[in-house]
């Protein structure tokens, strides 16, 4: 009974240190991009083409170009997702975020639930120079930054604008958003 006691103070001691080291448990589990997108080498086109994709209508005019999308389970990373040319929503969003945040975005990843229980994932970043709204977005291969979806003009000066397009886009009603960090990310298991 006093190896018990004394095991459970020990232990008791170690996840107090690992909460006061972290601040919370939770930390321990969100990962991040990494910042060299994941390459596990240099890859000096991989850089050149980010660097070459420095607005979001470079990035979209690419994206169209070069990239198919295609549902899978987990991510990838933005280097990943360069080499294979393909990915869903959350893939997308992944790299999207990576590039425009490389090229000095001010960008998060925006997550959504519809009425119908599906999810979607785009990035929403702040324009740049002189446009006329304060928000842009890219979703998957399309980017948009001034405020006009499908012939309809929204108020991209705001979150709700911005929500609201994506009802009218999808034709669904949002149920639920979050905005987070560019670089959240969990790691697809290949």
């Amino acid at each position: 009974m006093k190896k018990l006691l004394i095991f459970s103070m020990i232990l008791f001691f170690c996840l107090l240190f690992l909460i006061g080291c972290v601040g919370n448990l939770s930390n321990l589990f969100l990962l991040t991009v990494p910042d060299d997108g994941g390459m596990d080498e240099y890859d000096p086109n991989f850089i050149s083409l980010i660097k070459n994709l420095n607005t979001p209508e470079k990035l979209s005019s690419w994206l169209k170009n070069n990239t198919t999308f295609k549902n899978n389970f987990g991510s990838l990373t933005p280097y990943e997702f360069y080499l294979k040319r393909e990915g869903d929503c959350n893939d997308y969003k992944i790299f999207n975020c990576y590039v425009l945040h490389y090229n000095g975005y001010n960008v998060n990843q925006l997550n959504v639930k519809f009425n119908n229980l599906t999810g979607h994932g785009l990035a929403i970043f702040e324009n740049k120079g002189n446009k006329p709204y304060k928000y842009g977005i890219v979703n998957v291969k399309s980017s948009v930054t001034n405020g006009k979806i499908l012939g309809k003009q929204f108020n991209y000066n705001t979150i709700s604008g911005v929500i609201e397009s994506l009802e009218y886009w999808y034709e669904r009603k949002i149920i639920i958003y979050s905005i987070d960090s560019w670089n959240n990310f969990i790691y697809k298991n290949n």
